[in-house]
């Protein structure tokens, strides 16, 4: 089932302020979301967010993370950061 994918916010701003190469790979990313957004896989590294209410997801996209949170019929993407800032609630 492919999953209709949604952008937040401020996702959108922080992706405007990557180079074009790594907007290309993060746009990639949130392709393959589209089809599973759970299940790691080979070019895709997917981790749960341990102690996250909702429960949200990360995918590795380099020296990027992308976090996001999967709902019964879509993904809602909510931001994307290099991997030295760390993760926040």
């Amino acid at each position: 089932m492919k999953r209709n994918v949604r952008l937040s916010a401020t996702f959108v701003r922080q992706y405007r302020k990557l180079t074009a190469v790594d907007q290309k790979r993060v746009r990639a990313a949130l392709d393959a979301l589209a089809d599973d957004a759970t299940s790691s896989r080979a070019g895709a590294d997917i981790k749960r967010l341990a102690k996250t209410k909702p429960t949200k997801h990360r995918i590795r996209v380099g020296p990027y993370r992308v976090i996001y949170r999967v709902e019964s019929d879509s993904v809602h993407v909510i931001e994307v950061f290099a991997r030295g800032r760390g993760y926040r609630e």
